[in-house]
């Protein structure tokens, strides 16, 4: 820091002067944000902020329209649906196509036919149900195999 004797001879110092003067003058009440009200405004501009970019992205993909609500429901759900819509679910057919089991054949009923959306629906070996149940349960029985 240095300290400057003078400002005279400096174009826009009088300018400047004058506005500083006035800025002292003017009043501006002091708004407290506090820590949760600051973290909630912050929350919400990045969850709108990414949903923005994630629209822009994916909007032409097949599974896109059908999760446009999916941050409305319980995350337990949301999740079984969004694996099952973008096909990287815990199923043998997945599976079996990344390289993870040898057979993509369902495991739970022995029906001999790939275990994928389709066969989750219509599992003798899973109980009847909403399809995101279908889905924990069939994930359930398999890590327990």
């Amino acid at each position: 820091m240095q300290w400057i004797l003078s400002h005279c001879g400096i174009d826009g110092n009088k300018s400047v002067d004058c506005l500083a003067k006035k800025g002292t003058k003017s009043f501006k009440p002091l708004t407290i944000q506090f820590f949760n009200s600051t973290k909630r405004i912050m929350k919400n501009y990045y969850r709108e902020y990414f949903f923005s970019e994630f629209s822009q992205k994916n909007n032409q993909k097949v599974w896109f329209s059908k999760l446009l609500h999916i941050l409305k429901w319980p995350r337990d759900r949301a999740v079984a649906y969004f694996r099952i819509a973008t096909g990287h679910d815990c199923l043998s057919k997945h599976l079996n196509r990344i390289g993870i089991l040898q057979s993509p054949l369902c495991k739970l009923c022995d029906s001999n036919e790939e275990m994928d959306t389709i066969n989750l629906a219509c599992c003798r070996a899973l109980s009847s149900g909403s399809m995101w149940s279908r889905y924990w349960e069939a994930r359930h029985k398999k890590c327990n195999l």
